[in-house]
């Protein structure tokens, strides 16, 4: 049995890093699936990074979701 059968899983691709002295930004898109496999949603995300004690720590994210907005009850 896979992992990807039991769960939910989100799979990142970095599209762009960008890196400037103590600081990157990675831009990239996110899908999320649920048990069995099934994309249940997709969209982008943007991370800032600055560099403490020689490592980079995420310190702002944020993602959006291509999915359509529900209507309200």
């Amino acid at each position: 049995m896979s992992f990807a059968s039991l769960c939910n899983y989100n799979i990142y691709k970095a599209i762009d890093l960008f890196v400037e002295g103590n600081s990157a930004l990675e831009i990239g898109s996110w899908t999320e699936f649920i048990a069995g496999g099934t994309e249940a949603e997709n969209g982008y995300y943007m991370s800032y990074f600055e560099k403490n004690d020689g490592k980079y720590e995420c310190v702002r994210d944020m993602s959006v979701t291509t999915m359509p907005v529900k209507e309200a009850m």
